[in-house]
């Protein structure tokens, strides 16, 4: 009863009066200090939240808690110590532009395009995670320069084009002929030729070479704003074959390459399908963010 009046005196909220054992060094107000912290420099570390807490201020007490402590709230709060992800630097104008093609094609029929693109994979590539003693970082031994092979293929959400590999720069030249060999017959092949041929506004893809053997050829080229690899599913379908290539440890350019070609045949469809029909939720994001990037 006494310690109950001890509380109560020292006008302890009620529902912490109950609790037992020692009280928690970071109370919700020191989580609201942490998080102004953190808003005001999304760097600081740790350590530093922890020197900030212990000097104080004429506003607030000073409060001594360890770093380690302070992570271990961090994750309760649901923080996360991250490395920024590499996104694609937007300008102005490419925002606006992003908005006007997605409301242009909000309701485009996405199973009538075949979206294309070039991808490059690293023979000594270290992307996977990998289970291990917290206290045990795994390491892998890479070349400084590590040798890498271009590909270049083709997805619909009914079929997929071969995956092609690319020696050299690509060229406006090389780019022509790489279509005319692989994709034109393809199409024709599968009758596909009304269908939509989605491309990124590399140079090779819009020199004035490749608009007249896209006029030419009677390809429908679909229009593509600058700087927007978010809003092309192939690039999902890339990351999803670079796991499986890295997974079978290449030793040589040529088993990287025998190993690509054969993942890009076990891919099913279905994902392929589920990534192309994420176009509408795509759209729906950069029109809500005002042209940045979507979560893709």
């Amino acid at each position: 009863m006494c310690r109950y009046l001890q509380k109560w005196r020292a006008r302890v909220p009620v529902e912490e009066v109950g609790l037992v054992g020692r009280p928690k060094k970071i109370t919700d107000s020191t989580k609201k200090q942490i998080r102004s912290l953190i808003s005001a420099n999304e760097h600081i570390s740790s350590r530093g939240i922890s020197a900030a807490l212990a000097t104080g201020s004429p506003r607030r007490e000073a409060i001594k808690v360890s770093a380690e402590t302070i992570r271990r709230n961090l994750v309760e709060m649901n923080y996360k110590h991250s490395t920024p992800l590499r996104v694609p630097k937007l300008t102005e104008k490419q925002k606006l532009r992003r908005v006007e093609w997605c409301k242009k094609h909000r309701k485009f029929d996405w199973n009538k395009v075949f979206f294309s693109d070039e991808t490059s994979i690293e023979l000594d590539r270290c992307k996977l995670r990998q289970w291990h003693p917290k206290a045990k970082r795994p390491t892998k031994a890479t070349p400084k320069y590590s040798s890498k092979r271009m590909f270049w293929s083709a997805i619909s959400a009914t079929r997929t084009c071969s995956l092609v590999p690319v020696t050299g720069t690509l060229n406006s030249q090389g780019y022509i002929e790489l279509l005319g060999t692989h994709l034109l017959p393809w199409l024709a092949e599968n009758r596909l030729q009304q269908h939509y041929f989605q491309q990124d506004n590399a140079s090779c893809h819009v020199s004035r070479l490749s608009q007249a053997f896209f006029r030419d050829k009677e390809l429908k080229i679909l229009d593509w704003p600058a700087n927007s690899p978010d809003l092309n599913p192939i690039e999902n379908i890339w990351g999803i074959l670079k796991d499986a290539v890295e997974k079978r440890a290449p030793k040589t350019l040529a088993e990287l390459e025998a190993f690509a070609i054969d993942e890009w045949g076990k891919i099913p469809l279905q994902i392929i399908r589920n990534t192309i029909a994420s176009m509408p939720r795509r759209i729906n994001q950069v029109l809500d963010r005002g042209g940045e990037k979507c979560d893709y």
